[in-house]
């Protein structure tokens, strides 16, 4: 199974939510630790070293930018959003990230995730595209960069990975979906 579906009617304003990030305090933005991934902690005292990061919604209010707000919208059954939080990843050109799961950590946290909708704000998507691995079919899949949001199953079985190589900071919003809305319900809404 290709694990990537697109959503071409989610519109991109790009430059909007790229300034919006960049006007964001460092203070907000949390660096690889156990509230991220499985795989292994990064000492929290070490911001220096950081060269991936996450700004969340409990932490920062993104639904202040107009343009990420407007990335959800349709997005809802009535009143009732079909998605749980978001968030903001930014890694630093060079920075090659281990094969893992998205936000799978069991230890921390019951919420049993879904599905990821990944919209690209900034970065080498064509050169450097996102990269998948089914680890129960064995099987590796790369993304088909098509300028559109995409989603992506956040289930266990499924890693990820990927390396910025063009701008200095690959910026990417990430609508977050958990049960009992699934991946295959959302597809419906592409």
């Amino acid at each position: 199974m290709y694990p990537f579906y697109y959503f071409p009617k989610i519109k991109i304003q790009a430059e909007s939510i790229k300034e919006f990030i960049e006007s964001v305090p460092e203070e907000y933005w949390r660096g690889q630790g156990v509230q991220e991934y499985t795989t292994k902690e990064i000492n929290p005292n070490r911001k220096d070293s950081w060269c991936f990061w996450t700004l969340l919604q409990s932490d920062y209010d993104l639904l202040q930018c107009d343009a990420i707000k407007e990335l959800t919208q349709g997005l809802t059954i009535g009143s009732k959003n079909l998605w749980y939080t978001l968030n903001i990843k930014r890694s630093r050109n060079g920075y090659q990230s281990d094969w893992r799961p998205l936000m799978q950590h069991k230890a921390i946290s019951d919420i049993n995730h879904t599905y990821d909708i990944i919209v690209p704000i900034q970065g080498g998507f064509i050169e450097s595209p996102l990269e998948a691995y089914d680890t129960v079919n064995d099987e590796y899949h790369k993304l088909v960069p098509k300028g559109q949001a995409f989603m992506v199953p956040t289930d266990e079985q499924w890693h990820y990975r990927w390396k910025e190589t063009v701008a200095d900071f690959r910026y990417t919003v990430h609508i977050r979906g958990k049960q009992p809305v699934t991946y295959e319900d959302m597809k419906q809404y592409a």
